[in-house]
């Protein structure tokens, strides 16, 4: 009887091992688990290449934006720069009026 229950046992264990092994395939194979390996490939590759996009995009609005505030920069130094020189026309212009109005005071104040 031991020995029955010992050959069943082999053959059992024999069958088994040969569960899942016909043509091609081998027992470990997974086509399941391959295909899931190579759609997390093409998922990394997906991210990879929207990280890039983005950073390249990115890159393009700083560069808007750099261009917009030295833009807005200059302006207002210009802005600055015209009103420092035409108060300095200006009080040019006013000393030179002075100047002529009192030569123009000593003027007919000789005439009188």
């Amino acid at each position: 009887m031991k020995k029955v229950l010992a050959l069943l046992l082999v053959a059992m264990l024999g069958l088994t091992m040969l569960v899942g092994c016909t043509d091609e395939k081998k027992p470990g194979d997974n086509p399941a688990a391959e295909q899931q390996e190579e759609n997390l490939d093409k998922e990394v590759q997906d991210a990879e290449q929207n990280k890039a996009q983005d950073a390249e995009q990115d890159k393009a609005q700083n560069a808007e934006q750099d261009k917009a505030q030295n833009a807005e920069q200059d302006k207002a130094q210009n802005a600055e720069q015209d009103k420092a020189q035409n108060a300095e026309q200006d009080k040019a212009q006013n000393a030179e009026q002075d100047k002529a109005q009192e030569q123009n005071e000593i003027q007919e104040q000789d005439k009188e």
